[in-house]
This record gives structure tokens, sequence and C-alpha cells, in this order.
């Protein structure tokens, strides 16, 4: 009898271990994923900056509560990404922020103009990379199993590549 209970017992935790994998790999391979992009038109003097955000659901099905948040800022060459980030959270007094859902294979874009144009001394100092525009893109979704996801973009313009480029650090997505 002792026997015949625990070979019950096994078999029931072999059978809930199995469930809990067939669960994840079902969430895996169902679930939303959104991916991310910044692009920025080169500045120009007298025009504004002209940024625009792109996210596309990669997944097989439904991200909803999408939640985006975009800042950016322009500071020395020097700074640090980290510091880019932590300026650009606290100048941005009214962030650009939006919320929605996307389905599968279904994108949005956002456009977003600087509230001044760029003038003379900006763009040759970005030019001669004394300067440094960094733009951060935040997305947090909830995916058909209702898991919470969230994304970190960071990018910056390089000026000889004439775009945006992805940043060494900061960028994360789960």
């Amino acid at each position: 009898m002792k026997n015949s209970s625990a070979l019950v017992e096994r078999s029931a935790k072999a059978s809930e271990a199995s469930a809990a994998t067939s669960a994840r790999g079902l969430h895996i391979s169902e679930r939303a994923y959104l991916a991310t992009e910044i692009v920025l038109t080169p500045p120009k003097v007298g025009e504004k900056l002209h940024f625009v955000s792109t996210i596309i659901n990669a997944g097989k099905t439904t991200a909803t509560d999408v939640r985006v948040r975009f800042d950016y800022v322009w500071l020395s060459q020097a700074v640090s990404e980290q510091t880019a980030y932590e300026a650009a959270l606290a100048t941005q007094k009214d962030p650009f922020t939006s919320t929605t859902i996307l389905a599968a294979g279904q994108r949005a874009e956002q456009v977003l103009d600087s509230p001044e144009p760029a003038d003379e001394e900006f763009v040759k100092k970005l030019s001669a990379n004394e300067i440094s525009i960094y733009a951060f893109l935040r997305v947090w979704y909830r995916d058909l199993f209702n898991h919470e996801h969230h994304i970190v973009l960071c990018s910056k313009f390089d000026p000889g590549l004439k775009r945006m480029v992805n940043c060494s650090t900061l960028s994360k997505a789960d």
C-alpha cells in the first residue's frame, strides 16, 4: 500500500511538472512580442527635430494595455548613456505617452517633433560630435496570458551614419 501511495504521489508530481512545462511552452510560442525602433531625420538648421518611433507586434497574439513613453535629450558627447537616460526623464516635463492595443502583425508609429527648431550652433556641434542626441522609448504591455512585459530602447544619433543607432547599454526587453 505504501509503495502504491508513493507511486501515485510521484505520478501526480510528474503530471504537474509536465503541465507547467506545457503552459510555459504555450506562453513562449503564442504570446505577443513587441519590437521597437526610433528614427530621427538628420537635423537641419531652422527645422525641428523629427522623431518617429515604431512598435510592431511580431508575436502570434494581441498585446493589450500597451503603454508607451518617449523621451529625448541632447547632451555633451562625454556623458554616459545612464546619465543621458536620467536627464531625459528629468527634463521632459510633458513626455509623449500613449496607450493602445496591437494585434499580431500590427504596427504603431508615433511622430514627435521638438518644440523649437535647431539652430546653427546645435547642428554644428552635432556634426562635430560635441553633443549627442539620445532617445528613449519605454513600453509596457500585457500578453494574452495577462503577463506584463517591458521594453526599454535606448538610441543615439550617429552623425557619421546620419541615423539613430542602438546604445551599447540600457536597451532591454523581457
